[in-house]
């Protein structure tokens, strides 16, 4: 998981995203979360990844991409991450707006 925050946004230490999670510090920090733009696809383990999940190189792998918004519509987060595909699932809801 990589996720990259916008310098000065809020302090962070390690043991406090551990404990709590990002985005529950973000709300802590007084930062308002508003929306989010996500892409899901899928790559093939190259070496460092296959190391890291513990999976052979060339296994499939889930992506994502993430950027998340405040409320006044500044970036306040970017993620890539990268899972096994055979531990990890995404689950949409699909809304019609009128």
């Amino acid at each position: 998981l990589r996720n990259h925050l916008p310098l000065g946004l809020l302090p962070l230490a390690t043991e406090e995203l551990e404990a709590t999670g990002l985005y529950r510090l973000m709300r802590t920090g007084g930062i308002t979360l508003h929306s989010a733009r996500q892409t899901v696809g899928a790559c093939a383990a190259d070496d460092r990844q296959a190391r890291a999940l513990s999976e052979p190189v060339g296994a499939p792998l889930l992506t994502m991409e993430r950027t998340t918004y405040d409320d006044t519509g500044r970036v306040v987060e970017f993620g890539s991450h990268v899972y096994r595909a055979d531990r990890y699932a995404f689950e949409f809801q699909l809304l019609v707006r009128a």
